[in-house]
Parts: C-alpha cells; structure tokens; sequence
C-alpha cells in the first residue's frame, strides 16, 4: 500500500504526505521509515537529501506499479491524496489540482488550475500559463458547467492569448483573444486601425459593463497581434 500509494503522488513525494494518508493504527513513522529504509536499500526508492523527501529510483518503477492499479483505485487514491493536500494548506495548486483531476472531480480541479494559473502570470511564467489555463478549459469542460464558468472562460483565453502573444506565437495568440471576445459577445474588429477605434469608443458606448477591463486588455492585445502580424507580412513581401 506504500508504494500504491506513493505512485499516485508522482516520481517524487514526502514522508510527512505518505504518512498522512496511512491507517495510524497500522503504520506509526517510525515503521514507515523503516519500510521506506528497506526499499531505498533495495534501490526502488532514492532518499533525495532534502528534508524528508525521496522518489523513486527509477521512473519505470514508479509507472509498473501505478499501471497496476484498478482505474477505480486510481481515481480513489488521487481523491485521497488532494483531499490530504488541502487540508495540509501548504501543498502547490498545481499539484492538487493534478490530483483532483484525475480523480475526475473535475470542479475543484478548475479552482486549483485557476489559482496556479494566476501565480504563473505573477511570475511572467508565459508557457506554465498556457499549460495550466488549458488544463482548466478541458476540465471545465469535462465538468458540464462551461455556463457556469462563462466569465472565467473569457479570462482563461484572453490570458492565453497574452501568453501566446508574449511566445511570439501570434496565430494562436489571435485566435484564443478572438474566442474571449466572442465569449462576451463583442464584435471582433478585423484590423489594427478597427481595433484602435473599438478602444477609443468602449468605454463611453459601454460605461457599465463588468466585463469592460478584461475586455479592453484582450483588445489592446489584439490590437499588437495584428499590428505585428501586419508588419511581418510586410518584411516577407519584401
């Protein structure tokens, strides 16, 4: 059951996490550290020399053992272990939304993935956004409540568009910035010149709408895609 479980948790885990997740009754720490001795002496686990952290010796054990849980058991210990995280209340958002996921508990996934995605932008972490704002659109899709997240939905791909953009990815930046603006029912403005004029005329045509500065940041975006979509169409005419 150690390693079922530490398979859940990744290649990588904590003593202090496993032992969380063990009946008392059964395991006491000192017994897990013994157990966990035993099989770092027979290298399938590797103590990592950071606190209380170890992983296993080779990520192919990791990947046997996790393959031959029941997908019922999967789906339960990952349920387990992100319930574990919470109440933990120092565990990364991204992990306990990995771990929501895929215990199809879809919902909290969402709220974890956004919390995580929020923290990459903090820290102008471009292709982490991308990543975890993805992962949070195909969750709340898998979920049923795309009606429910209508306004988180425009925030995710307008983000994703700023990120895609600050890549140098502007097709992509495009077409998520377009999709945040059709989310909110906008008309999307065809070139940079419609775009500038959108801007200078939004906030007056639309004083109260709670959507208005997310809004104008996806077209302030829009409006570089397409200047600089424009001027690289330029240099590869000439």
């Amino acid at each position: 059951i150690i390693l079922n479980y530490a398979s859940v948790i990744g290649v990588d885990f904590e003593k202090e996490l496993l032992l969380s997740l063990l009946d008392k009754d059964q395991f006491s720490e000192e017994a897990l550290q013994d157990i966990l001795d035993n099989l770092v002496d027979i290298k399938v686990l590797q103590y990592n020399g950071d606190g209380d952290k170890y992983s296993f010796f080779h990520s192919i054990w990791r990947d046997v053992v996790y393959q031959q849980l029941l997908f019922s058991q999967r789906r339960n210990y990952h349920s387990f272990i992100a319930e574990k995280m919470v109440e933990s209340g120092n565990a990364p958002d991204v992990e306990m939304a990995h771990h929501f996921q895929m215990a199809e508990d879809y919902i909290k996934a969402v709220e974890y993935y956004q919390k995580a995605g929020k923290t990459a932008i903090g820290n102008f972490a471009n292709r982490e956004t991308i990543s975890l704002f993805r992962e949070a659109i195909e969750c709340c899709e898998k979920s049923g409540e795309v009606e429910n997240n209508h306004r988180e939905l425009v925030y995710w791909n307008s983000e994703l568009g700023k990120a895609y953009f600050n890549l140098g990815k502007l097709e992509r930046a495009a077409s998520h910035l377009i999709d945040a603006l059709t989310l909110v029912k906008e008309t999307v403005p065809g070139s940079s010149s419609s775009v500038s004029r959108k801007l200078n005329s939004i906030r007056s045509v639309q004083p109260d709408n709670q959507d208005l500065d997310l809004i104008i940041s996806t077209l302030n975006y829009l409006f570089k895609v397409n200047y600089y979509t424009c001027n690289k169409k330029r240099i590869e005419h000439c």
